[in-house]
């Protein structure tokens, strides 16, 4: 992980979240923790670590969920 990584994740777990972090550094940083990009339909993605399944946010603007086992 690199710096830039680490300061995603600083991002990510400050309280409140910051609503600024661009959706590219959240996936250079699930990738950089060997998160598995799984391709859908159309422009559909899912990262899948260790039995954990999250998806990226709707375009709408609410959030993505983490769905474990799935």
């Amino acid at each position: 992980m690199n710096r830039k990584h680490r300061k995603v994740l600083a991002a990510v777990f400050t309280d409140p979240v910051s609503g600024t972090i661009e959706w590219a550094a959240i996936e250079g940083l699930l990738l950089a923790a060997c998160a598995r990009l799984i391709e859908g339909r159309g422009s559909r993605v899912r990262f899948e670590k260790d039995g954990e399944v999250a998806t990226p946010p709707a375009a709408s603007g609410e959030g993505g969920e983490a769905v474990s086992g799935a």
